[in-house]
């Protein structure tokens, strides 16, 4: 009798303890964006009056105190019809990023 009710009260702490979580917002800051993270880019871009279609992959990653530094590869093909030159790019990135202050729900 004296297990199942202090059973009973653990799961009814627990219950509690869980409502009370799930009503608590989580800020969202510049320490939340942090670490590596890989992306692509696919389109069109004009360049001197020809149209040319653009992909590539690169890598990003952000330190959680407002600095970033990362790398990316594309190919530009001109979209002429009768080919044409390929043109491969590498860029390097480094800068600095910023968040506006919100508050996310956690889902209920």
């Amino acid at each position: 009798m004296i297990r199942t009710r202090f059973i009973q009260a653990g799961l009814v702490v627990a219950a509690l303890l869980s409502l009370t979580s799930m009503a608590v917002a989580k800020a969202f800051t510049i320490k939340s964006v942090h670490g590596p993270y890989i992306f692509g880019t696919s389109g069109t871009v004009v360049f001197s009056s020809t149209v040319y279609s653009v992909a590539g992959t690169g890598l990003i990653s952000f330190d959680g105190a407002g600095h970033l530094t990362g790398n990316e590869s594309f190919n530009l093909v001109p979209n002429t019809g009768s080919g044409g030159s390929q043109i491969a790019c590498q860029l390097s990135l480094s800068g600095t990023y910023t968040v506006n202050p919100m508050v996310q729900e956690q889902a209920r």
